[in-house]
């Protein structure tokens, strides 16, 4: 279960609350640690060494005022017990100045401070705004990589915690999977080959009930799994190695039993359920060349499903969930020459009717604004209903193209509209794809966030579709897909844990040498 990792917070700790929560219950001050500190989207992620038996407390203020945990009246407004590092601090306001400091004692969690560490003074911001590139030139995976998502393991290591991986999927029939968005380790082929993807290009990947499916070309269509005698357990389950450590080179990956034909290209996979959306009824729909729509409820007997239409679509999703207007159980999916497509049945994804588009342009990439309300807690997650956030879905495609609609069915060109600066911002950049994010999910924030990216390394925000901003990762990249760890902080196994994080994907070249790229945004 996903976990908020800043447990046990406590909100305007006066100084009398401070050292006798400090002090008593035995131990003694020990020396402070070293720590530094990164700025994230409401959040800083404090890193410091740890030393065996030693309790550390962190303390902070939204303030540039650096203070002293002892004397009034420079005292830290807030305060966490027992961290460990790397840890991450949360629910912050973006842009305003936070110092923070920490201080330890031994012996029991409750004994007295020692005196403070050093004071780190950072600035919250606005995710996606500020990208790290993970790789350049020999050290990025050697195949390109085309999609990617986050999602839950379902596998429990050695600290009893759960590894929630991201994983790509590219050129070459490759697949890498990263337990922070940062290092990237290649599925082997003895995990793969079952599967027969050694030659194929993948196109889409995405996550649903511990389970991740790739496709791609020959009909291309896989999920991990591993056996237990006659039971099926879906998804990088309990792929350990000897020392109950992760170790994801054990997965298997096998084929659907039915599946297209290898005429059939599917470049994009979507599933009802992702991470955060407790959803009973799992629902797959896979999309590809000559309008191929296909779907599964069950992760390895695939349907053909017709799509109304004969042009190639590259991107599907799931957009019930956004509380579009005009369907409860509601698909969307885009193509070539400026194709959309959407569901009409209430049950599934079997009825598709073609929606009338303004534009000529392949479209790439479709999303919605999440139209609901998360809370995580240590040992739950509850999902509550919509907040006031307006549905709006958001497509983007060739030559800067973007569009938006209250319903899935009626559409309007953003690049002709007066009231946007899409022909501004953008331009003509060739849009890949696009993600969407209800920045409610944090609790603070009650907007959505849209990222796009483009094949010229740039990354494209909006809260509404119609304002966009631009933002410059790698010139010489092409930034092929993106996904985020949805809002929460997640406490990862034994690799400590993944903050909120954007993390895109895709190829760069470099002295005429064109391999695989991941950048990362927290």
């Amino acid at each position: 279960m996903i976990k908020r990792v800043f447990s046990r917070f406590f909100t305007l700790l006066a100084i009398t609350s401070i050292l006798s929560a400090c002090g008593g219950g035995g131990g003694s001050p020990a020396s402070p640690p070293s720590i530094t500190g990164t700025a994230g989207d409401g959040q800083v992620q404090i890193s410091w060494t740890p030393l065996n038996g030693i309790y550390y407390w962190i303390f902070f203020t939204q303030s540039n005022q650096p203070f002293d945990i002892n004397n009034a009246p420079n005292v830290p407004q807030q305060g966490f017990i027992g961290a460990s590092p790397t840890y991450v601090v949360g629910n912050l306001t973006n842009s305003l100045t936070t110092s923070m400091v920490a201080n330890a004692h031994s012996g029991n969690v409750n004994g007295p401070g020692g005196p403070q560490s050093n004071d780190v003074i950072v600035t919250p911001r606005l995710a996606a705004t500020s990208w790290t590139s993970q790789c350049s030139g020999s050290s990025c995976p050697q195949s390109i990589m085309n999609a990617v998502a986050f999602g839950d393991s379902g596998s429990t290591v050695l600290d009893g915690s759960t590894i929630h991986p991201y994983v790509a999927a590219g050129n070459n029939g490759s697949i890498y999977t990263s337990p922070d968005g940062l290092t990237w380790t290649a599925q082997p082929a003895a995990a793969l080959s079952l599967c027969n993807i050694s030659t194929d290009t993948l196109y889409g990947v995405a996550f649903n009930n511990f389970t991740f499916y790739v496709v791609g070309s020959n009909g291309a269509l896989c999920f991990n799994t591993q056996s237990f005698g006659n039971y099926p357990q879906y998804g990088l389950t309990d792929v350990v190695d000897l020392n109950d450590n992760w170790a994801p080179a054990n997965a298997v990956w096998s084929p659907a039993v039915t599946q297209p034909d290898h005429t059939t290209t599917l470049y994009a996979v979507g599933g009802t359920e992702q991470v955060f959306n407790n959803n009973g009824t799992y629902i797959f729909v896979a999309v590809g060349s000559s309008g191929a729509v296909w779907d599964t409820t069950d992760s390895q007997n695939w349907l053909s499903v017709a799509s109304s239409v004969s042009q190639d679509l590259f991107a599907v999703n799931y957009t019930a969930n956004c509380g579009l207007l005009t369907y409860n159980y509601q698909w969307i999916a885009v193509g070539a020459g400026g194709t959309i497509i959407h569901t009409t049945d209430s049950s599934g994804a079997t009825s598709w009717s073609a929606a009338t588009s303004p534009v000529t342009s392949n479209l790439r990439g479709v999303a919605c604004s999440p139209n609901t309300t998360l809370y995580t807690y240590p040992s739950n997650l509850y999902v509550y209903p919509p907040n006031n956030t307006t549905p709006i879905a958001v497509v983007v495609g060739d030559n800067g193209t973007v569009l938006t609609s209250p319903d899935g069915v009626t559409w309007t060109s953003q690049n002709s509209n007066s009231s946007s600066n899409v022909s501004t911002v953008i331009g003509t950049d060739n849009l890949k794809s696009v993600y969407a994010l209800n920045r409610n999910l944090e609790v603070r924030f009650n907007n959505t966030q849209f990222v796009a990216t483009s094949a010229t390394g740039n990354i494209y925000t909006s809260t509404d579709g119609v304002t966009w901003a631009k933002y410059s990762v790698n010139a010489g990249s092409s930034l092929n897909a993106i996904t985020s760890t949805s809002g929460s902080n997640v406490p990862n196994g034994n690799f400590g844990t993944v903050p909120f994080s954007y993390v895109a994907v895709g190829s760069l070249t470099a002295n005429g040498t064109t391999s695989g790229f991941s950048a990362i945004s927290q």
